[in-house]
């Protein structure tokens, strides 16, 4: 009986370990030495323009789908729609779902010039977690930022937002 409980702590704890990592930011090393923490953030817990719903014509719909991060991700096929993100850190990246029906996004942050970025891959096989904005110069200290996502008018005209990742210098 004790090698069974014991082998459920460790199992238990392992468990724990895991998902912890999950929830917590993740510490890095930056090129300069600085340490940095990385926090995910799932776009849907991010201000959406849009109610959630089951119609895509007219809210964000979340899509159940495994190889997204944390199982899913949300998606909209109404132009102009955005996700807001008020964050305080040194830099941001955005992570999404690409697919031959995905369109374009603009992306804004600190009310500057928006850039483009497109979702569409050629190929009926789409892709996850894929990296498709970053900046990680927004500072030279952890301040306030807010980065806006909009979905903008083109040849296709369906939207996936899957996840952000807002750097940070670790605090002395």
């Amino acid at each position: 009986m004790k090698n069974s409980s014991k082998r459920l702590m460790k199992g238990l704890l392992a468990v724990m370990l895991i998902c912890s990592s999950f929830w917590l930011p993740v510490e890095t090393k930056a090129a300069d030495g600085t340490t940095q923490t990385v926090t995910k953030i799932q776009a849907e817990d991010a201000q959406l323009s849009l109610p959630s719903g089951s119609d895509m014509s007219s809210a964000f719909v979340f899509e159940q789908e495994p190889a997204s991060d944390e199982g899913g991700h949300i998606k909209t096929s109404v132009l102009g729609a955005s996700v807001t993100l008020e964050f305080e850190g040194t830099g941001i990246r955005f992570y999404t779902k690409k697919g031959n029906g995905a369109g374009q996004l603009s992306v804004s942050v600190d009310g500057e010039e928006p850039q483009t970025v497109d979702e569409y891959i050629d190929s009926t096989t789409a892709q996850f977690k894929v990296k498709v904005y970053e900046d990680l110069e927004l500072s030279a200290d952890n301040e306030a930022h807010t980065i806006v996502l909009t979905t903008l008018d083109g040849d296709r005209t369906n939207f996936n937002f899957d996840y952000f990742e807002v750097i940070a210098d670790q605090e002395e």
